[in-house]
């Protein structure tokens, strides 16, 4: 693919998980969902977030190494929704991955290998198509408790 400079190149092997989130979502859990994609094995990979909203609100909580964009939300009679497609697309178009995955911004990686695996099939047969794994949503009822056992044990406890 030719890089016209308006997209960053192509790099092989990069895998680029693409968390899109909008509106009042509760960016905790957007942290957390971070960290579980930081905590893949064996796999080189890209994060990017794209928030679409009033103003940014992750710009400067989620790691320095993380890709961000930010996309205003304007809404008017007739789209008064936020559009996941729209601000989905814009980080796809940022990242520099072989591989891409979207990853919900309340979902974590369970298997710190889920990528690595991932690649080593597509690798060996471009023509498969993979489905989500099993993964943790984040719940709203007891987040709260799972919040506080993160900032004092880690992602992994």
């Amino acid at each position: 693919m030719e890089n016209n400079n308006l997209y960053p190149s192509t790099e092989k092997g990069l895998v680029s998980i693409v968390i899109p989130i909008y509106g009042n979502f509760d960016t905790r859990r957007t942290i957390l969902t971070v960290e579980s994609v930081m905590a893949q094995k064996k796999v080189n990979i890209e994060i990017v977030v794209s928030e679409q909203g009033n103003f940014p609100k992750l710009k400067y909580k989620i790691p320095k190494e993380v890709k961000y964009v930010f996309t205003r939300h304007t809404s008017s009679q007739k789209l008064s929704d936020f559009n996941p497609g729209l601000i989905r697309n814009l980080a796809i178009i940022l990242s520099s991955g072989e591989f891409v995955y979207t990853n919900d911004a309340d979902v974590l990686f369970i298997d710190e290998n889920f990528l690595a695996n991932g690649v080593k099939l597509l690798e060996k047969d471009p023509s498969l198509i993979l489905h989500r794994p099993p993964m943790r949503r984040l719940p709203l009822d007891n987040f709260e408790e799972f919040w506080n056992l993160f900032n004092e044990r880690g992602i992994r406890h």
